[in-house]
């Protein structure tokens, strides 16, 4: 079934002009808000704004004081550790100490504040002894773990004790150090 509209009625003819209409007035208002408005509907240099319009003004010509050479800038990671990845990573946070592991009273300690307090001379092993900052004396043999970073008795001497520490430097490269503890005098001096 069909409906139909009664004669004369236009009632569709006024819905497609008045859209039409609106279309085009939203169209021009669209229009004139992107362009510039022309300088006459600008208010007269007056007071305020003509200090406000030559600040404007003196802008362009400090820009156009600057030296642009066109000099891209350009970043080279190579060499350069990852600014994303954290400082101490969870698997050197514990200095390569194994978790649950009973530490050596002299790992507890760094080795630079034990003292050296006398070495003993055998044919075939040398022995050490430090003091702890606390007063209690450790025997020292060649292999003994001394320090904070996992250090090794390396080496006795007639007058000092040759230490070799691995740690991990700031890159996380696997690096090796030799630290020497030297025997103190009657005095509390050191040798020479």
């Amino acid at each position: 079934m069909r409906l139909r509209r009664p004669k004369g009625s236009s009632h569709s003819k006024t819905h497609i002009l008045l859209l039409s209409a609106v279309l085009f007035f939203s169209f021009i208002l669209i229009n004139s808000e992107a362009t510039p408005e022309s300088t006459d509907s600008l208010p007269k240099n007056t007071g305020r704004n003509r200090a406000i319009n030559e600040s404007q003004k003196a802008t362009p010509e400090k820009k156009e004081g600057i030296n642009n050479t066109g000099v891209k800038y350009s970043y080279n990671p190579m060499g350069k550790r990852d600014p994303f990845k954290p400082f101490i990573s969870k698997a050197t946070a514990g200095k390569g100490k194994i978790r649950g592991e009973r530490l050596v009273p002299l790992q507890r300690y760094n080795f630079s504040q034990l003292k050296l307090i006398g070495i003993i001379w055998r044919n075939d092993k040398n022995m050490a002894m430090v003091e702890d900052p606390e007063g209690r004396g450790y025997v020292l043999k060649k292999g003994t773990l001394i320090g904070e970073n996992n250090g090794r008795v390396i080496n006795i001497l007639k007058d000092r004790v040759i230490i070799e520490e691995v740690y991990r430097n700031n890159s996380g490269k696997i690096k090796t150090r030799t630290a020497s503890l030297k025997l103190h005098n009657a005095e509390g001096g050191e040798t020479q």
